[in-house]
């Protein structure tokens, strides 16, 4: 007696496993948007933190980035360019996206 594949059947295990890690990816990395301000203005930093951010003292000195020494807003989050690099990593490394608007200089 033959045994007969069902080709259906095997296909949906790896359909499924598929989207359950595309749910996953999506809801790790949320939906931020750099804060509203000139475009000249907004700096881009990656901070670095280990195991999932458990490790690593992720730490930002708004004097370094902005050349008046102020921020005017600051935002952390992820993009896909840092979930990327945690996903390769396996979490080892995960770095996460600031995004700074610099305060104009006081006159």
């Amino acid at each position: 007696m033959e045994r007969g594949v069902n080709l259906q059947a095997s296909m949906i295990a790896p359909r499924s496993l598929l989207a359950v890690c595309s749910v996953v990816i999506a809801g790790c990395a949320p939906a931020l948007r750099a804060p509203r301000a000139p475009a000249h203005e907004i700096r881009e930093r990656w901070l670095s933190s280990f195991v999932f951010g458990v490790f690593g003292e992720p730490a930002l000195d708004v004097r370094d980035v902005c050349s008046s020494g102020k921020a005017s807003a600051v935002s952390v989050g992820s993009n896909v360019g840092t979930v990327s690099v945690s996903i390769v990593t396996l979490g080892i490394y995960t770095p996460r996206k600031v995004w700074v608007a610099c305060a104009p200089r006081s006159k």
